[in-house]
């Protein structure tokens, strides 16, 4: 049963990669106050999966223990990165195991090894000690995951807190107006691209007492990409662009996109000289094939959730009705101004 807020509302699932990271972000953007925020969060969750699994109990035992009385080089770790690893680890046999190294560690040696039924600490060169050890299987379909220190890697963590000097954007192609370019970060276009040559529009408005309107438009071409390869290039019909021209003077947004890649964004402005549309998306990757615990979804307060989806554009629950209504609502706070006030 999900858990129940204080105020009487049920928390909203956000991507656990993304919560962590804006943990990370908060930190480097020297917002001390959110990050410990986000971070009790996490801890409080990892708290919960140690006590509904044995292995993950166990897990967390031995790196508080740093690896055992017997280990070599005694295990150190960031504790919110053991605390993401007790979330990410692995929950059925088939998935691919983690490994985290001690943060005292140099070598190849010192790390943590999170399998779906069982954790050691490989400190020597004989790895998994043989009593924990079963039969190999040959048909493991991964390699380990290599959490980094952070548990996710720096130089993404770095891209993401320097995203927002070049933000998300959209606009309509000036002239016909037949064509939507969607500015994205490096690499995400072809990952657009990949695999398909047409993607789902959505209009969506947002009413009184939380009601999201919805307005189908069907599926639209993925024309290509320019713009050094960031820019997203869509095209429309005829009646796509009448749809659109008529939703702009009506102040509806419009949701390119499903599952893991989705843009949100206000309809933009129809008028060649107007800057582009401040645009959201789903966790960008920069290149990589996967992130960890990508896969995972964190249930975090009504607040805290509004807040980190109306701070960050790369923060966004898995409804699209919830996630227009976050950043359309007024917050109360001074630091929490709407998500058009702060350009992503």
């Amino acid at each position: 049963m999900t858990a129940v807020t204080k105020d009487g509302e049920a928390p909203h699932a956000l991507r656990l990669t993304a919560v962590l990271a804006a943990a990370r972000v908060a930190a480097m953007q020297g917002k001390a106050a959110l990050a410990a925020e986000v971070a009790g969060v996490i801890a409080r969750a990892a708290q919960a999966a140690a006590s509904q699994r044995v292995v993950v109990q166990a897990f967390r035992a031995l790196a508080q223990q740093g690896g055992g009385a017997a280990t070599v080089l005694p295990f150190a770790a960031d504790p919110l990165t053991l605390d993401f690893a007790s979330l990410a680890y692995p929950k059925l046999e088939r998935d691919a195991d983690l490994r985290l190294y001690s943060t005292s560690s140099v070598t190849d040696l010192g790390c943590m090894v999170c399998a779906f039924d069982v954790a050691w600490y490989a400190d020597s060169a004989l790895g998994r000690p043989a009593a924990a050890r079963p039969t190999p299987r040959k048909d493991k379909p991964r390699e380990a995951i290599d959490l980094p220190g952070l548990g996710l890697p720096d130089d993404w963590l770095d891209a993401l807190c320097a995203s927002k000097a070049e933000p998300v954007q959209v606009l309509l192609a000036p002239g016909a107006g037949d064509t939507l370019h969607f500015k994205l970060t490096p690499h995400e276009a072809p990952r657009w691209l990949a695999g398909r040559s047409r993607v789902r529009l959505v209009l969506l408005k947002a009413g009184a007492a939380g009601r999201v309107a919805r307005r189908e438009l069907g599926p639209v071409a993925v024309k290509g990409q320019g713009g050094n390869g960031r820019t997203l290039v869509v095209s429309l019909s005829g009646a796509q662009q009448m749809e659109l021209h008529a939703a702009f003077f009506d102040g509806w947004w419009m949701l390119l996109g499903e599952d893991g890649l989705r843009a949100l964004a206000p309809v933009p402005d129809l008028d060649p000289q107007a800057p582009p549309a401040p645009c959201r998306t789903d966790l960008p990757l920069w290149g990589l094939d996967s992130l960890p615990g990508g896969d995972r979804w964190l249930d975090v307060p009504v607040e805290l959730a509004a807040r980190l989806v109306a701070q960050y554009w790369w923060v966004a629950p898995v409804d699209a009705a919830t996630w227009l209504t976050m950043l359309t609502t007024p917050k109360k706070g001074p630091d929490e101004a709407l998500a058009t006030e702060e350009r992503p």
